[in-house]
């Protein structure tokens, strides 16, 4: 991103993490970044941790704790402990995984306030590219991270499945309207509201194993604001169950 305004260049990446509902979805054994250090974070800091964390958080306590996250996941990127690639904005292959030494820098948070980077310094040819993460590689380090999380936050496959039934009753209450049928991505949002850093193949799974054959159809949905949505099943976009 060539910005020549730090004031356009604070709002848009501000406005990215504001709405995790407009990031790149998740494919082919591949997690975005900006997910990825959701799940470090919950794992890492447990009760501390909240999915409304990012660089541009109010709070600098908050600042600081993303912070945390971040250099957590950027270190094990730097020492090859978790792999990464990159994809274009608007789609595409993913690139062959990519250099570790690319992440040893002194600011080892850089990436993260777009979770992008400039593809030419890994012989692309594009600029501007998302930063994905492998899922296998990520979930190895997150079991090495010392828990910090209670028992009782952490999800179980029954508890996200039953998140997925009510979601499911929800729509069917309100006569099927697509209006309140949800996708893949958006049910892990509203999964990550209630769970903060929620494994991403967890939630694929649930909706995979209990998504209805219409939703299967092409058509528009999902027009109602999420939250509005998340409310129906008990969940509060601001992380309050």
């Amino acid at each position: 991103m060539d910005w020549r305004d730090k004031a356009d260049y604070d709002r848009w990446n501000k406005e990215f993490w504001d709405t995790p509902t407009e990031w790149p979805r998740d494919l082919l054994g591949m997690v975005f970044l900006a997910r990825a250090v959701r799940e470090v974070g919950w794992r890492q800091f447990g009760d501390k941790w909240d999915a409304s964390l990012s660089p541009y958080s109010d709070r600098r306590e908050d600042r600081e704790l993303f912070k945390g996250a971040a250099e957590t996941l950027a270190t094990a990127l730097a020492e090859g402990k978790v792999s990464y690639v990159l994809r274009g904005l608007s789609g595409g292959a993913y690139s062959k995984p990519l250099p570790a030494e690319q992440w040893i820098r002194d600011d080892l948070t850089a990436y993260f306030d777009s979770c992008r980077m400039d593809g030419r310094i890994v012989g692309r040819t594009l600029s501007d590219l998302w930063i994905f993460v492998s899922r296998q590689s990520l979930d190895s380090f997150l079991a090495s991270l010392a828990l910090d999380v209670t028992p009782s936050r952490l999800p179980t496959q029954d508890d996200i499945n039953a998140l997925m039934r009510a979601v499911l009753k929800n729509w069917q209450d309100h006569g099927k309207k697509n209006d309140w049928r949800v996708g893949r991505e958006h049910f892990h949002t509203i999964a990550d509201w209630k769970w903060p850093g929620v494994s991403t193949t967890a939630t694929r799974k649930a909706f995979e194993d209990f998504q209805p054959t219409e939703w299967g159809k092409p058509g528009k949905f999902n027009s109602l604001p999420l939250e509005k949505i998340a409310e129906k099943v008990g969940i509060s976009a601001q992380n309050k169950v």
